[in-house]
């Protein structure tokens, strides 16, 4: 049984998803599995079909309809047979010593999850959007592209809330559910933010009307402030900072969301809570 499960969810980008994949063969620690969850794109998933005799790692491969990146995620936590689970985005490239150094925090009793460092190229602007993470002031934010989690207190949680799900131009996302995930967990104990633990993540360069087209998805900030209250200050934070022409978008789907309330997500293409 593998110590770390790494769970990826992927569409759309099967050769990406190849560099990272041979990226992990060159990971110090070698006691992990790796778990790729193809949401619903048949292309990528034939383009992966004989991975698993190709890899010197264990790897669990499987496509489900569709349904965002929560929904893939928590299907891969179903899957995980590693006590600890390490979290990346398929176009992201982990530091060699990535796995090594997230695990050792895990020594400390009191550690249910470990959130890292992700650096681009570039900061984000108007036409450059990056989850970039080089620091972190007292708000644990849970980005997906790093993050690691004890299972078993994945499990106690729930995992991913699936109704942090919403449809953009390029099919059904994900948008705040990290963020949510790591909150409730953090009730459980403590998430430090490890600048050993490094993984880069690529600029996604956006044109003018796609920014605005998918802005919709931040409306879900709403949700994450209905389930946080006593966060308020927190989720001010995330939406104003870091200063990027796209603060006054999110103000405004976070105060339209909080106008139209909950059944606000579910209008703009957010999936209700599946069997919680």
């Amino acid at each position: 049984m593998p110590r770390v499960s790494v769970v990826i969810p992927t569409y759309g980008r099967p050769d990406n998803l190849k560099r990272l994949l041979d990226k992990l063969e060159h990971q110090t620690f070698k006691d992990f599995e790796v778990i790729v969850i193809v949401d619903g794109d048949r292309e990528t998933f034939e383009a992966l079909s004989d991975i698993k005799s190709k890899k010197p790692y264990p790897v669990k491969l499987e496509i489900i309809p569709n349904s965002g990146c929560n929904i893939a995620r928590n299907r891969g936590i179903e899957l995980a047979e590693g006590e600890i689970i390490a979290f990346t985005d398929d176009d992201c490239i982990p530091d060699d010593d990535w796995l090594e150094n997230g695990v050792k925090y895990f020594r400390q009793p009191k550690v249910v999850g470990v959130e890292g460092v992700i650096y681009s190229e570039r900061k984000g602007d108007a036409t450059h959007r990056t989850p970039q993470i080089l620091e972190r002031k007292n708000i644990v934010h849970g980005r997906t592209a790093n993050m690691f989690y004890r299972k078993d207190i994945l499990e106690k949680v729930g995992g991913f809330d699936h109704r942090f799900t919403i449809e953009i131009s390029r099919g059904k996302i994900g948008y705040r559910g990290d963020t949510d995930l790591a909150w409730r967990v953090e009730k459980y104990g403590k998430i430090p933010f490890a600048k050993d633990v490094r993984v880069f993540h690529p600029v996604d360069k956006i044109t003018l009307r796609k920014g605005l087209k998918d802005s919709k998805c931040f409306i879900l900030t709403s949700l994450l402030l209905k389930k946080h209250p006593d966060r308020f200050k927190d989720v001010i934070r995330l939406t104003f900072f870091p200063l990027t022409p796209s603060v006054p978008l999110k103000i405004f789907w976070m105060f339209l969301g909080l106008l139209k309330g909950s059944e606000s997500c579910k209008e703009f293409g957010g999936e209700r809570l599946v069997g919680k």
